[in-house]
């Protein structure tokens, strides 16, 4: 029995993944020889709806930085809500 690919929106780390019906993860590689970036680079973290952010939601970072968690703003939700992930969007 083949598993089915996993439906829009399921966290793609396995760890937290509640399991309700067959699923494979995939794992994924990226070469090690691509050249570094140059320049720098804007990062910008919005809230969605029912929370804030606690913390610089704006950086200007050099091409190849790696983010950390002190560069991360802390999710707030509000009452009655937990905050579940963070959704990247690259223009």
């Amino acid at each position: 029995m083949q598993a089915a690919p996993l439906p829009a929106g399921t966290p793609k780390d396995p760890v937290g993944h509640r399991v309700d019906a067959d699923v494979t993860f995939t794992a994924r590689f990226q070469r090690t020889d691509i050249p570094d970036p140059t320049g720098t680079y804007t990062v910008v973290y919005g809230a969605g709806a029912h929370g804030s952010l606690k913390g610089r939601t704006t950086l200007t970072l050099d091409a190849g930085t790696v983010l950390t968690a002190a560069m991360i703003p802390t999710p707030v939700p509000e009452e009655g809500y937990v905050f579940s992930k963070w959704a990247p969007v690259n223009p």
